[in-house]
Formats: C-alpha cells, sequence, structure tokens
C-alpha cells in the first residue's frame, strides 16, 4: 500500500513514473537513480534512446509522501546514453560532476558537449567512438579514464589545463584527426602540504593520432608504454623533469631530432623509440647522456644548453646529514635552497624531566632565480640507539638569540620521503625495518643492505617507520 501512495502522488503532482525499487524515475523524458541521503540525482538510461538535444536540468522536484524533495542533479551515469545514435547534443547545468563508464560511448551523432567548470571526472570510454568534434576542459578537472575518447575519429582539438593529475591509458587512442593538443598543466597543493600535478601520460594516451603536435609540458616524469606510437611528429622536446620513458613510447614516429632538457638523463626502454642511430640527439651535458643506456647509441650527441626562457622546475634536492651539519646538493647548475625545520620537542614543559624525541622534520626546495621552485621534500632526522634513552639532542636559544646545537651522542639516521619511496640513511647495515600506517596495517618490511636504502610505500597519510626498536612518526 505504501509503494501505491508513492505512486499516485507522485502521478498527482510531476509527469514522472518511478521504478519498482522507488529510486529510479522519469521526468520530462530524462530517467534519473535518486539518492536520499544526499538529496543528489544521476542521470540514466531509460526504456528507449536518447535522441534529438538533450538539455539536463540542475535540480528536479520529486514528492516524496508530504514532502517535496529537490535532487540536484550532479553526474551522468553509467552507460546512460550508450549507443544513443540519434544523440546530437547535450546540456549540461552548473555544478555538474562526473560523467561515468561508457556513458556517450557510440553516440556517432554527438558533436560537441560543454563540459562544466565542476566536472571533475570523466570515466573509462566515457565518449569512446563518439563524434565528438573538440573537447574543452576547464580548470577543475581531476581525471580521465581510460580510453575516455578512444576513437574519436573527428575529435581536431583537446585543451586539458590546470588540475588534471589522471590521463587514462588509450585516453585519446585512434583520434586520427586530432590537430592541436595543449596540456596546459600546473601544480598544486594538497592538505599536508605535498604538491600535485599531472606527472604520468598514461600508456597509449596518444597512440595513433598521427596529426597531432603535442608538447610534453614540464611537470611529466613518465611517459608510458606506446604513449605516442604511431605519431608523425618529426622532432620531440622532452621536459626537464622527465624521469622514464617507457617501452614504445615512440615507435613507428619518423623521429630525426630528440632535444631533451632533463639535466639528468632518464631511465629510456631499449625500444622507446625506432631507429636510433638515425636520431640527432641534443641535450645538457651531454657527457651525461653519452654514457647513459640506450642514449648512448643514438646516431649523434649534442651538448645543448637549456634555453634561457625555459620555463622548468629543478630537481628537487638531495639531502645528506655529515658532520653534524643538514646538506643539501642538486644536479642541476646554479641552485639555491630553501629549507624549514621543525622540531617535535618545541614547547613549554613542566616538571623535573623532559623526554627529548629528538626528530627533525624537514622541508626542503632548491630553486634558481626566476624559475618556479622544485617540489618539496620532506625528511625526518633523527638519533637512535641513544645511551641513555633521553640523551639531550635538540636546540636551545642562547643569550644572543642564536640557535646553539647540543652534541648528540646517538647515531643519526635521516628518512626521506620522495614520490612513493621512503628512502632511510644512515641506519646500521641488518636493522630490521618496518612501515606500518596509523591503524597497524603493515605497508613495508625488511632490512637496512647499506648506507642507503629504499622502501616502496604506494600510500599516503601518516606512517610509523619502527627501526630496530626505534620508531618516528612520519607523513607520506
Amino acid at each position: 500500500m505504501k509503494y501505491m501512495k508513492w505512486i499516485l502522488l507522485v502521478l498527482m503532482f510531476l509527469p514522472m513514473s518511478v521504478s519498482a525499487d522507488d529510486k529510479k524515475c522519469e521526468i520530462d523524458g530524462i530517467w534519473y537513480i535518486l539518492n536520499p541521503d544526499s538529496l543528489t540525482a544521476e542521470v540514466t538510461f531509460g526504456d528507449e534512446k536518447y535522441s534529438g538535444a538533450v538539455s539536463i536540468p540542475a535540480t528536479i522536484n520529486v514528492v516524496d509522501g508530504d514532502m517535496n524533495k529537490i535532487f540536484a542533479v550532479t553526474q551522468i551515469g553509467e552507460k546512460a546514453f550508450k549507443d544513443c545514435k540519434e544523440l546530437t547534443s547535450v546540456g549540461l547545468p552548473k555544478g555538474f560532476e562526473s560523467v561515468g563508464r561508457e556513458a556517450f560511448m557510440n553516440c556517432a551523432a554527438l558533436k560537441d558537449i560543454n563540459l562544466d567548470e565542476a566536472v571533475r571526472f570523466v570515466g573509462e570510454s566515457a565518449f569512446q567512438n563518439s563524434g565528438l568534434e573538440s573537447v574543452f576542459f576547464y580548470k577543475n578537472i581531476y581525471s580521465i579514464g581510460k580510453n575516455a575518447f578512444r576513437d574519436c575519429k573527428k575529435l581536431q582539438n583537446v585543451s586539458i589545463s590546470q588540475s588534471i593529475i589522471e590521463l587514462g591509458a588509450g585516453s585519446f587512442y585512434g583520434c586520427s584527426e586530432l590537430v592541436n593538443v595543449t596540456l596546459d598543466v600546473s601544480s598544486a597543493t594538497d592538505l599536508v602540504g605535498y604538491e600535485t600535478q599531472l606527472r604520468t601520460i598514461g600508456a597509449e594516451a596518444f597512440a595513433y593520432c598521427p596529426k597531432a603536435a603535442i608538447e610534453i609540458p614540464e611537470g611529466i616524469r613518465v611517459i608510458g608504454e606506446g604513449s605516442f606510437r604511431g605519431n608523425e611528429k618529426a622532432v620531440w622536446y622532452l621536459p626537464h623533469s622527465l624521469e622514464t620513458i617507457e617501452a614504445c613510447a615512440f615507435q613507428d614516429c619518423p623521429v630525426t631530432q630528440v632535444y631533451s632538457y632533463a639535466t639528468q638523463p632518464p631511465v629510456v626502454s631499449p625500444d622507446a623509440f625506432e631507429n636510433v642511430q638515425n636520431i640527432v640527439l641534443f641535450a645538457p651535458h651531454a657527457d651525461r647522456y653519452k654514457e647513459a643506456d640506450t642514449w648512448k647509441d643514438f646516431g649523434s650527441i649534442e651538448n645543448c644548453p637549456l634555453p634561457e626562457d625555459l620555463l622548468y622546475r629543478p630537481y628537487p634536492p638531495t639531502i645528506e646529514y655529515v658532520d653534524g651539519q643538514l646538506c643539501f646538493s642538486s644536479m642541476d647548475d646554479d641552485v639555491h635552497f630553501s629549507s624549514s625545520i621543525d622540531c617535535e620537542d618545541a614547547g613549554k614543559y613542566d616538571g623535573e624531566s623532559v623526554n627529548l624525541s629528538a626528530t627533525y622534520h624537514i622541508r626542503a626546495q632548491a630553486y634558481i632565480t626566476g624559475k618556479t621552485a622544485s617540489d618539496i621534500i620532506h625528511a625526518y632526522l633523527c638519533w637512535i640507539d641513544l645511551e641513555p634513552k633521553n640523551e639531550d639532542v635538540g636546540t636551545y636559544l642562547s643569550e644572543y638569540e642564536k640557535d646553539e646545537p647540543f652534541e648528540a651522542k646517538g647515531v643519526p639516521v635521516l628518512i626521506e620521503r620522495r614520490g612513493e619511496m621512503v628512502i632511510i640513511k644512515g641506519a646500521a647495515k641488518g636493522r630490521q625495518v618496518y612501515i606500518y600506517n596509523l591503524e597497524g596495517k603493515e605497508l613495508a618490511s625488511g632490512q637496512i643492505t647499506g648506507p642507503v636504502t629504499s622502501f616502496n610505500v604506494s600510500a599516503s597519510g601518516m606512517a610509523i617507520v619502527r627501526i630496530g626498536e626505534y620508531s618516528i612518526k612520519i607523513t607520506l
């Protein structure tokens, strides 16, 4: 009886129908899935295929019992418009957040769509094999999923800007008419002070786009497998930030010249380029490239200073603790360093004794005058196996208002967070290491194998690094 009452009330006030689960409804020819908890709705498929021009409202009114509820339309759901071959256009409202998996797949007549600046996610195969001719992403786009625009044969212009951090595998694969691609990416800072940016061009992301003129932007670290396969561009400019080029990245490309602005030669797969003996390579510190695997096989390697107007970020600094001092270094020339150090012991204390943690959180950046600063490197300096355990290690303020160090009698250990690696320097060989999250889940473990030992930790947030009997809290 409750179900029948719901149907009658709906029919009295709105031109819509409701499915058996009371969560799917149709209003003015558009079907929605309702989320009563968040008062949001996503567009979904109905009994018949959509056609012509479809305009999606920002909100819909739904009568539920004695309540008239307003639902915000925020998403296009999975397969909502899939195979709607006569769909010509879709108008999205302000505040729209995401386009779901295969949402517009095989919509051959769909020529354009305005992805509002609020859209953050485009799902896997969302527009695959559609008739889109141009796509512009506003500043808030966060993720473009795997094969999102694969085989869009009419797509000519793509502009991706600012906050994008994920460009999925095959995202523009086979877009044979794609001519202009703008990857205008920039960095942002997350809640714990770490910088986020598009770092990887996914595998085959622009494969078989023979006409596309693509400039690989500064900030990219990894060019994925087959990323630019079949692209007919004859010269490639590789950014200073590049670290890795994976297999077949530039296969089937008639490459004649490569400019690599990376001061440190990236790690490159032996088959990343084709016929390397016919390619002229221009790079800073050409001597380094002449000794690096794969690069040394290029037909000619010429020294090429970094252009004065090149906007790049210097490499993050390397941090060492030597003879009581923190030492910073970089592979770049003419670099300056800025750093800040927080001591967990800072504060005022009462009582007869104070147990010092002897742990310092170090943040360091490299910068070149007139250029953008490097990523921030986080490291933690501590002293382990102190005898006695409450050894005074820290700083105090002298009468001349200068920081004067106490002598540390323990073993100094530096723990550095760099990307997905936790690097431990200075711990005794053979020491057992465990890395846990705050819930006690083990993230990594192993033994110290030498002066520098690395552990891969694919996680974020706070973590505990345990070295022997000593535990240090760090931020990943």
